[in-house]
């Protein structure tokens, strides 16, 4: 039975593996054809461009081409030869391949033939109609525009390959002719000349259309780069073809060898069961036992023991479960262990990484206190020295020279002291409750309010500053308009962002406070009609690292963290803010807040 089912074997394996052999070589061919269209797209991209393929009619890529086409017609003539081991009529469809191939090559050397004759730049019909061209705008006889439209329109058909460009060109040319016939201004001589090389530029162009029509234009059905691509796909589509009958002649053949051995392992089954059925007593219950006793220890992942049956313990067979057993224990003495262990490995990793995220906090805090400590210190040195030099020098004017001074210059001088003082207030002031908000220590008590008097309170704050400027403040926004927000940060973004428009708002200005909401958030707009701010300044102006500061309209200072601050309170308030600017058309900030409304609906 084993020489026989070898022997079948053997032979079917022949078979299929000449089947193989050939499908992998059409398989290679398909490659190869796929590679060979690759080298001619290669060409129509990069060669018809160089100057040297028209000069000498020679290209690296159509020698590979060559080369290539002729690899491939001579694998497919030899698998044509050999098609009658096959046991299959596919000595047809190698024939039908090669025409097609036949066909493909002779298309693209008619391709690359008339495409050296249609030429490119200098050389060719398109070289030559350049040169009539030139011809005529050296005889300066006809105007450079007229010349310049007839190549505008050769252009474009070469370009757009649209017939209405070669219609356009044709009765361009018959025009120019017929001008050159009427016009005084040229002897007859000159008039046969210009006649003639116009006729001749539209002929070459005639010419010209007709080497494109015979090459064919992408997306049609006309010329040789159609029939390229025919044969081509043909050429692929008869491949795929015989791959198939092949791969069912292979399957075919497996499955006359599937039923043989079907019927052969049938006859060899029947002699096992008479054969095995004197073994089972001796080898194979006893086998079937221990499987079973093995499987029920992994279902009980190890747990308990197995004990063999008493008919066996005494052969291999109870050896071999004894040794089982105890491997059994062992293993699960030392999973105990390495349970165990792991327990112990687990509570300090829990244990180290709580103390890492402690440490990771510690670490944050920390260097948020030491950027904080960092910037005090440079505004300290920078924003607070130019006061307290102008206090100094005006406590040693009145050391020194008090008695020079008249009781209305000791006014005077007084109430300057006086803002350089309140100034300096200001500033400490915004410093420590900036300070605070950074560091999370600024206390956060949100209520309702409404935001039309909050607005008409900080309007009221500010209106005698406004009006030293001449500037109008002006409020829109409705009675009903309630908002949820802490009110000491809402009445410091009101007063901040007003105070900043009033301070950069030439003389004469306007300000104007509007809002709108929606279910869920209520938008705020503070605009001026004031001096603005440059692209940079705006990339520039939420940065805590960028600290900016820039005078007023009178050249007001402040402490250039007022922004900075009605940011984060905005944000404290879960709204957003943003700003919009343009210089010498004014500045507009936009900010949320919480619509009350929303809120009751959700308690």
């Amino acid at each position: 039975m084993i020489v026989f089912v070898a022997s079948i074997s053997f032979w079917f394996n022949l078979q299929r593996d000449r089947l193989a052999n050939t499908s992998e070589n059409m398989e290679n061919a398909l490659v190869s054809i796929l590679r060979l269209i690759k080298v001619e797209q290669d060409f129509f991209v990069h060669e018809i461009r160089q100057p040297l393929f028209y000069q000498h009619g020679r290209s690296i890529y159509i020698d590979r081409h060559k080369e290539r086409y002729d690899s491939i017609l001579t694998n497919f003539k030899a698998l044509k030869a050999n098609s009658q081991l096959y046991s299959l009529d596919v000595r047809r469809d190698f024939e039908k391949i090669i025409k097609s191939l036949e066909d493909y090559d002779y298309s693209f050397k008619q391709v690359v033939i008339l495409t050296r004759l249609r030429g490119f730049k200098d050389y060719g019909i398109e070289g030559y109609m350049r040169e009539v061209a030139h011809e005529m705008e050296k005889q300066a006889l006809i105007d450079k525009v007229s010349i310049l439209q007839l190549r505008r329109l050769e252009k474009d058909y070469i370009v757009r390959k649209d017939i209405k460009y070669v219609v356009a060109l044709e009765k361009q040319v018959e025009g120019l002719q017929q001008r050159v016939r009427e016009d005084n201004r040229f002897s007859p001589a000159q008039k046969d000349t210009l006649y003639k090389q116009l006729s001749t530029y539209k002929k070459a162009f005639k010419k010209l259309v007709a080497y494109e029509r015979t090459i064919g234009y992408e997306g049609t059905r006309q010329g040789f780069k159609y029939q390229m691509r025919y044969h081509a796909n043909n050429a692929i589509k008869l491949i795929e073809s015989v791959t198939n009958k092949l791969h069912a002649k292979s399957d075919e053949i497996a499955g006359d060898f599937q039923n043989i051995f079907i019927i052969t392992m049938l006859i060899v089954v029947v002699l096992s069961l008479t054969f095995s059925y004197f073994l089972s007593f001796f080898i194979t219950i006893p086998i079937v036992k221990l499987s079973q006793a093995m499987q029920d220890a992994v279902d009980h992942k190890l747990e308990g023991d197995i004990k063999p049956m008493k008919k066996y313990a005494e052969d291999e067979v109870g050896e071999l479960t004894d040794d089982f057993n105890y491997m059994v224990k062992e293993i699960k003495h030392h999973v105990k262990r390495i349970k165990a262990s792991n327990a112990i490995i687990t509570e300090r990793n829990e244990e180290l990484e709580a103390i890492n995220q402690q440490l990771i906090q510690s670490e944050k805090r920390l260097e948020g206190l030491l950027s904080l400590k960092d910037k005090f210190f440079s505004i300290i040195s920078h924003d607070l020295r130019g006061p307290l030099n102008t206090l100094k020098g005006f406590l040693n004017i009145l050391h020194n020279y008090t008695a020079s001074f008249s009781t209305q210059e000791l006014k005077a001088l007084s109430g300057d002291m006086n803002v350089s003082l309140e100034r300096m207030m200001i500033m400490l002031e915004d410093l420590l409750k900036w300070s605070r908000s950074q560091t999370g220590d600024l206390e956060y008590h949100p209520d309702n309010l409404n935001l039309s008097k909050i607005v008409e309170e900080n309007i009221t704050l500010l209106q005698q500053t406004a009006r030293a400027k001449i500037i109008q403040i002006e409020s829109k926004i409705t009675p009903q308009l309630w908002v949820r927000a802490d009110k000491n940060m809402l009445d410091f973004i009101l007063r901040n962002l007003l105070s900043n428009a009033v301070k950069f708002t030439e003389e004469k200005g306007k300000i104007m406070v509007e809002a709108h909401a929606d279910e869920y958030f209520t938008y705020i707009q503070v605009k001026d009609t004031g001096v603005g701010m440059s692209k940079e300044t705006l990339r520039k102006l939420f940065h805590p690292e960028t600290h900016i500061s820039t005078p007023g309209t009178r050249q007001e200072k402040g402490t250039g963290f007022g922004l900075l601050m009605c940011k984060d309170f905005v944000e404290k308030n879960e709204g957003e803010i943003r700003v919009e600017s343009k210089l010498g058309e004014g500045t507009t900030i936009y900010f949320s807040l919480q619509t009350v409304r929303r809120l009751q609906e959700i308690d």
